[in-house]
């Protein structure tokens, strides 16, 4: 059984490497890069909804893609970046696998740390899906 440790035991420096997940996937720059790619691609074939306003903010935005089914079930997606990077256009190829089985798919975009705090976003997220919500 591997031995435990406690994370507040840890300095500055080994903090910023086991929460690296960039740093701890070999060639992840060009999967990114890949995802944006493919992503530029997707979003040009689209005619759904892209960059419906949830709120005040210039990053908060949904992309809303339609699968074609009436009355689907949706799924929201928060793209990755540890709430500090990235943007839900950077991510829209995600979309695909969910549209292809009969989702509707929601991109949220939210304002990144350190511009807002980690309840500020999880605040954003509530106002997204209450929009979503109301849209049906």
């Amino acid at each position: 059984m591997p031995e435990t440790m406690d994370w507040r035991d840890l300095d500055r420096a080994d903090l910023s490497r086991a929460y690296d997940n960039s740093g701890a996937v070999a060639d992840s720059a060009a999967i990114v890069a890949g995802w944006r790619t493919r992503s530029a691609a997707f979003r040009e074939a689209q005619v759904d909804a892209l960059d419906l306003a949830y709120g005040q903010g210039e990053r908060q935005r949904i992309d809303v893609f339609r699968c074609g089914r009436p009355s689907a079930p949706m799924l929201a997606f928060l793209h990755g970046g540890y709430w500090q990077r990235n943007d839900r256009r950077g991510f829209s190829c995600m979309a695909e696998g969910p549209l292809a089985r009969g989702l509707d798919v929601a991109l949220v975009g939210y304002t990144l740390a350190p511009e807002a705090r980690l309840t500020d976003i999880v605040a954003e997220a509530h106002a997204a899906l209450a929009l979503l919500r109301a849209e049906g």
